[in-house]
């Protein structure tokens, strides 16, 4: 959820919590009231406040109220910017994760094609040695022509190997997330 979804969805459940917490107070108010001037049957009627007593209070009540409803209101605004600060920071760290993995994945693909080629060019030098010792030579020219291409599958592995290690100097791994992430 973006952060404009995320500031909708707290304002609108803010505003029907603040709402029913109203109605629910008014309805508190209206039942006391009610209570108050009710007397049980046969009891006197109590004495009627005076009409400057009566607006004090409501004001003094009017004012509680403003307060609670000002705490409230503080309150929902104070999450909502958290939230979004909050779905903000998370956002910039997943993305970071994801560049990292995305560059480890193309290190590591890069870096085993090469190691595959290489591990060929040593099987390939292993098979030529192996073929080459398996009997001895016939004659001097025989013994030349294996010294040959012993030398030949040497030099064709070093030459792999060395592309090898050129391919892992430019491919080289990507710094830990928690070198290369802000914090």
């Amino acid at each position: 959820m973006n952060g404009w979804g995320y500031l909708l969805q707290t304002v609108c459940v803010g505003a029907v919590s603040f709402l029913l917490g109203y109605l629910a107070g008014r309805i508190a108010r209206d039942v006391h009231r009610i209570a108050e001037t009710v007397t049980e049957q046969g009891g006197s009627m109590s004495k009627t406040l005076p009409r400057r007593t009566v607006l004090r209070q409501r004001l003094h009540a009017s004012a509680g109220q403003f307060v609670i409803a000002f705490v409230v209101i503080a309150l929902g605004v104070a999450t909502v910017v958290q939230g979004v600060y909050q779905s903000a920071a998370t956002r910039r760290i997943a993305t970071c994760n994801e560049a990292y993995a995305n560059a480890l994945a193309d290190v590591i693909e890069a870096r085993a094609k090469g190691n595959q080629a290489a591990q060929d060019a040593l099987d390939e030098l292993m098979t030529t040695i192996g073929h080459l010792a398996a009997t001895p030579p016939a004659s001097e020219a025989e013994a030349a022509q294996r010294r040959e291409e012993s030398r030949r599958a040497v030099t064709n592995y070093v030459t792999k190997r060395a592309e090898i290690k050129a391919l892992q100097q430019k491919n080289p791994y990507p710094a830990p997330p928690r070198e290369s992430c802000p914090h």
